[in-house]
């Protein structure tokens, strides 16, 4: 019913007409204290809001003012999210994982990437291009069609891939390097 932006700092807003804005709160009580917990994403799944916090892990809200915490992994921060036909995956920030659910409530891990130079990365972006659904982890994109036997398809270190998204045919990755950026583009 409405739209929400999230801050650096955990909190949440939201505007129900596009123009005036409201503080909806924070998910992370104590967390506009801390410039490290970015609301990366706000995303409706099966009738609630889920709100990701990068160094802190996925959040649940019936009504978007009253939060709980979803169990993934202990210690384990979000940034990418995609709801893929029945499903929402989420990626983690810590160990290069994706985990699914199709219901909110049964979460399961359906990918943890492969270590390369003793870490595994993390996932910054999720998307769905021709039937197949594609993250981005560190600077390598993996693919899989029904969500669990992934294969590496791509390789654009020493970027982050901060956005996957298709449009038009094609799948498009942005990444960022400081102080440069680059799109690609791919046929899946």
């Amino acid at each position: 019913d409405g739209l929400y932006a999230g801050t650096t700092r955990g909190g949440l807003y939201r505007t129900f007409d596009g123009g005036t804005w409201e503080f909806a709160g924070t998910p992370l009580p104590g967390a506009d204290g801390r410039f490290t917990n970015w609301v990366r994403f706000v995303t409706e799944f099966r009738g609630a809001l889920y709100a990701g916090i990068e160094g802190e892990g996925l959040f649940k809200s019936p009504d978007g003012l009253v939060w709980e915490s979803v169990a993934l992994r202990p210690g384990t921060g979000v940034r990418a999210a995609a709801v893929i036909g029945e499903a929402f995956y989420v990626g983690t920030t810590s160990g290069g994982e994706v985990w699914r659910t199709a219901d909110g409530e049964r979460w399961e891990r359906v990918f943890e990437a492969p270590a390369l130079g003793g870490r595994r990365g993390y996932v910054a972006s999720i998307a769905a291009a021709g039937g197949m659904i594609y993250a981005g982890i560190d600077g390598r994109v993996y693919r899989t069609a029904e969500g669990r036997e992934w294969e590496e398809v791509g390789h654009l270190t020493p970027f982050t891939i901060e956005a996957l998204h298709e449009f038009g045919g094609s799948l498009y990755a942005g990444t960022a390097l400081p102080s440069r950026a680059w799109v690609y583009r791919a046929r899946p």
